[in-house]
């Protein structure tokens, strides 16, 4: 079977031909007119997602604390405060995550003021509320009960609608002898895969 192209028109001095899901555009340039240029553009699908942009990362959590469990939580913030995420100006390094009252509560995590905000900017470091439901807000109160557990954020993310969400982790601590075990297992791994010369 040979190419389908169809001839859309002529306007202002170029040719529009359409071929299956390319938009060719066959015009004369107005600098060079003997010159024919051809620019190809792909539609955009409906199928294509976009992807979620990281704000904030939290490595040290992995290092310091065995992962149990993870869950996506909604934050709750202001109008400058989003302004200032999507500038990339967050940090959750030293922050974590406490119950009061059946609410979930995101503490020393620090979000840099808006540059260019007014009167009405936002404190930096003050306690967020997280949303979660009210079933899981109880199963975490339940594991927090046990001695060594916590809430830890593991990163601070945007995601494919464009929300700020939080990636919330329930967390047990490692030991010292734990955190040297995983250090030897990583140099392993990093051996193996390193060329043997």
């Amino acid at each position: 079977m040979g190419r389908q192209i169809k001839l859309r028109g002529f306007s202002r001095g170029a040719f529009h031909l359409e071929e299956n899901d390319n938009f060719v555009d066959l015009g004369i340039s107005e600098s060079y007119p003997s010159v024919l240029r051809l620019s190809v553009e792909r539609t955009m699908s409906k199928t294509k997602k976009p992807r979620k942009t990281l704000i904030a990362g939290n490595k040290k959590a992995r290092y310091r604390y065995e992962v149990l469990r993870s869950l996506e939580a909604g934050i709750v913030l202001v109008g400058t405060e989003v302004k200032a995420l999507r500038e990339g100006n967050a940090s959750i390094s030293e922050s974590y995550a406490v119950i009061n009252n059946g609410e979930v509560w995101l503490i020393n995590s620090h979000v840099a003021q808006y540059t260019h905000a007014s009167w009405s900017n936002h404190e930096p470091n003050r306690k967020r509320k997280l949303l979660l439901n009210k079933r899981e807000i109880k199963k975490l109160a339940r594991d927090l009960t046990i001695k060594g557990h916590t809430l830890v954020p593991l990163e601070l993310y945007f995601n494919e609608r464009g929300c700020a969400k939080l990636k919330l982790a329930l967390a047990c601590g490692k030991k010292q002898h734990d955190k040297r075990e995983a250090l030897k297992e990583q140099e392993a791994e990093r051996e193996l895969r390193r060329p043997s010369i």
